[in-house]
C-alpha cells in the first residue's frame, strides 16, 4: 500500500472515529475504538466449549483478508459516500484509497484470484490448531499450545534483542512494545496457567 494511502486512510479514520460505532456493525469488533478483537476469539472459544459440551457437529467458515476487501462493492461505496460525505475532500480521499488499494498474498505476490499458494476450503481435524486474528484456536486444542508458542519466540527473540538496546530506557522501549504487545494480546485471549505467569 502506498505512503500517501496510509497516511490519508489514518486521517479518514481519525475523523471518523467518533461516529464509526453506529457506521460499522457490532460484528465488527476490531479496529474500531471501544470493540476489542478478543472478543472474537471468546465467541469461537465459547463455540467450541458448547460444540464439546452438547457432542454436536459443529463448522466454522473464516473469511480471509484478502478475500474480504474483494468482496466489497466499490461502486456502492463510491454511491454512498456521495449521498452521505458532503466534503468533495473527503470523497476524494475515499476514492484514492479504493482504487489504490490492492490486496496481495505474500507469496510470489499473486493477486487474490490468481492464488494458487493455499487451497480456498481448509478442513481441520480436532486438536488441529487454526490462526484467528492472531490467536489459535481449535476444537480440543490444548490450553497450553499458543502460550507455549509465544514463549517460545520470547525466549529466543530476547537474546538477540539485549544487544540491541544498550541502555535501561532502550530496553524499555522494546519490552513495551515487542513483548508486552504480545503478552496482552495473547492474555486477553488465552487463559494462562499459573507456572506460565510465573516464568514470564
Amino acid at each position: 500500500m502506498p505512503v500517501e494511502v496510509k497516511i490519508l486512510s489514518r486521517a479518514i479514520a481519525y475523523r471518523l472515529s467518533a461516529v464509526a460505532p453506529t457506521l460499522i456493525h457490532p460484528s465488527q469488533a476490531g479496529f474500531v475504538q471501544g470493540r476489542r478483537m478478543s472478543d472474537h476469539i471468546h465467541l469461537i472459544q465459547a463455540l467450541q466449549h458448547r460444540a464439546s459440551r452438547d457432542d454436536a457437529e459443529h463448522y466454522t467458515a473464516f473469511l480471509g483478508f484478502e478475500k474480504a476487501y474483494d468482496r466489497v462493492d466499490h461502486e456502492f461505496v463510491r454511491i454512498q459516500s456521495r449521498r452521505y460525505c458532503g466534503q468533495i475532500l473527503f470523497r476524494l480521499w475515499a476514492a484514492l484509497n479504493l482504487d489504490k488499494c490492492v490486496t496481495l498474498v505474500l507469496n510470489n505476490n499473486e493477486t487474490p484470484l490468481l492464488r494458487r499458494s493455499t487451497p480456498s476450503l481448509i478442513l481441520a481435524q480436532s486438536g488441529t490448531p487454526i490462526r484467528y486474528l492472531g490467536a489459535f484456536v481449535g476444537h480440543n486444542l490444548d490450553p497450553e499450545y499458543h502460550v507455549q508458542l509465544v514463549t517460545d519466540k520470547l525466549l529466543t527473540a530476547l537474546p538477540q534483542w539485549k544487544y540491541r538496546a544498550r541502555t535501561l530506557a532502550g530496553r524499555r522501549i522494546i519490552a513495551s512494545t515487542m513483548v508486552l504487545s504480545q503478552i496482552w494480546h495473547i492474555t486477553a485471549a488465552t487463559p494462562i496457567p499459573t507456572p506460565r505467569v510465573l516464568l514470564w
